[in-house]
């Protein structure tokens, strides 16, 4: 039998909303939140109506929807579980399930992200993250339409080999992805996706996730092989791991046919799941037709054909 992952696509940030897509976000409160029940809908159709069967999307990057007291964190804004309820609500109807993020680990890089920096290199901020934020956004979510909990999105650039200090070492990360993760375990499946390079230096360090993730972007596409994997993390235990494929893009010079590599070999590397990057301008325009641009035209006939 022809191996069948799931097929997704990223949204990461609804409505071109970095941090301020589903609620408000504490560093820019007076740029209140961009939700739209009318354009998150049109959204998940648009990814339904290409043939995905799921979607990434991002929920607290920037540290959007926590909120805080006196520098400590709190819990969660209620626009941020009001508007994952909504989302879905609409996943439900679309026939889709949702791999959902917490943490961006390039705000801090990108944005000076104090709050994420704080939760990913001090113990108790780490810990208040997890009891006030994490486990309720993971009661919140419906294991019926969740494929996973990430619980942060490219650790690399925390860490010496991406920034320059203050960065968080590897076990440092590893530790708190770890009292994250026992959160929300049971529950959800945890991971946190990194660029492929950077895969060996992040199981190394023994973050205690269920399933590997790696980002990919190649000018050809294609995924590397589970025996790959295992040889470059110098652990046998990866061939078998449970593999998505979190992001897999192209350089922007490329053009679009190589994405089509990326679903073919999660079928033949026997990846669980592949996440294309990303929906809005690569595969649908972003005017109000929202028309499948050609490459996302490719990518729905690639679909369709390997379903059979």
């Amino acid at each position: 039998m022809t191996h069948r992952p799931v097929f997704g696509v990223n949204l990461p940030w609804l409505f071109g909303s970095y941090g301020h897509d589903l609620a408000v976000n504490e560093h820019y409160a007076d740029w209140g939140h961009a939700w739209s029940d009318a354009k998150a809908a049109r959204t998940l159709a648009d990814a339904r109506a290409l043939g995905f069967d799921a979607v990434r999307i991002w929920l607290c990057e920037n540290a959007e929807g926590i909120r805080t007291e006196g520098g400590r964190i709190v819990g969660t804004h209620p626009a941020l579980l009001d508007h994952v309820a909504r989302l879905q609500e609409r996943l439900a109807a679309e026939g889709l399930v949702a791999y959902w993020t917490l943490l961006d680990g390039n705000s801090w890089k990108r944005e000076g992200d104090a709050l994420t920096h704080q939760v990913l290199s001090d113990p108790e901020a780490a810990a208040r993250f997890a009891e006030r934020v994490a486990a309720p956004i993971a009661e919140a979510l419906d294991p019926a339409l969740t494929f996973g909990l990430e619980l942060l999105n490219e650790p690399e650039v925390m860490t010496h080999e991406c920034t320059e200090a203050p960065f968080v070492a590897w076990e440092t990360l590893a530790e708190t992805l770890g009292v994250i993760g026992d959160a929300v375990r049971g529950r959800h499946r945890v991971s946190a996706g990194t660029m492929h390079v950077f895969l060996p230096s992040l199981w190394g360090a023994g973050p205690r996730l269920d399933a590997i993730d790696v980002h990919l972007y190649h000018p050809q596409g294609g995924l590397p092989p589970r025996s790959h994997l295992a040889r470059y993390c110098e652990d046998a235990a990866v061939a078998d791991a449970f593999l998505i494929g979190g992001e897999c893009g192209l350089p922007d010079e490329v053009g679009g046919e190589a994405l089509l590599s990326y679903l073919q070999n999660a079928v033949t590397e026997r990846y669980d799941a592949v996440f294309l990057w990303r929906l809005e301008r690569v595969l649908v325009t972003q005017d109000e037709a929202r028309a499948p641009t050609e490459t996302g035209a490719q990518v729905a006939r690639a679909l369709a054909r390997l379903r059979g």
